[in-house]
């Protein structure tokens, strides 16, 4: 199966559930046939995929840089958002599904929004941020997994472990949105 056809499953099932959880939906690509850790970029990229164009207005600068890491913290690999097959086949499909409430959610459920909320809700420009890598952690998410990502990166000032420890608790996996929809957590560094 091809990207797009992979991507459009996805946007079929959050467009006709509207109401969907990201477990839902993964189910839904599993089902369909797509594999577990190819369900999981389809996700995760059109997710960001369809955030960015939602946000574009606004004009802020994302990083096009990725990092998946395990649970420890160990990067696994790492490569360009706009060279990713489900991130381009995702972006191709915006027109496609941006009037639905399914994209309407799986936008708004995204660290890219949720960044964007947060700069606004603390009084910030996002137009004049930059973004830092977007960080996927496969397994149970901790603020001492994502500090060990964080150190790896050559980040001029690294955040504060205390700054990343209160932005996971602000920002944990129990917080919603709009709807219900569980937002994951996210670390961007400005």
């Amino acid at each position: 199966m091809d990207p797009v056809s992979e991507v459009r499953i996805l946007a079929e099932y959050v467009s006709e559930h509207p109401e969907f959880t990201e477990a839902e939906a993964l189910d839904a690509l599993i089902r369909a046939g797509v594999g577990i850790s190819v369900a999981s970029d389809v996700y995760s990229f059109t997710q960001s995929a369809w955030a960015r164009a939602l946000v574009a207005p606004i004009g802020m600068n994302f990083s096009d840089e990725y990092i998946v890491a395990n649970e420890s913290g160990e990067i696994l690999s790492r490569g360009k958002v706009s060279s990713q097959a489900h991130f381009i086949a995702a972006t191709k499909l915006v027109a496609d599904y941006y009037r639905t409430n399914g994209f309407l959610r799986l936008a708004a459920s995204s660290s890219e929004y949720g960044a964007i909320e947060q700069m606004e809700r603390a009084g910030k420009d996002p137009s004049k941020a930059k973004a830092a890598p977007q960080i996927r952690i496969i397994g149970e998410v901790t603020p001492e997994a994502v500090n060990r990502v964080l150190a790896q990166l050559n980040v001029s000032k690294p955040p504060d472990p205390d700054e990343v420890a209160k932005a996971f608790s602000e920002h944990s996996l129990e917080d919603t949105v709009d709807g219900g929809v569980k937002r994951r957590p996210w670390w961007r560094l400005w």
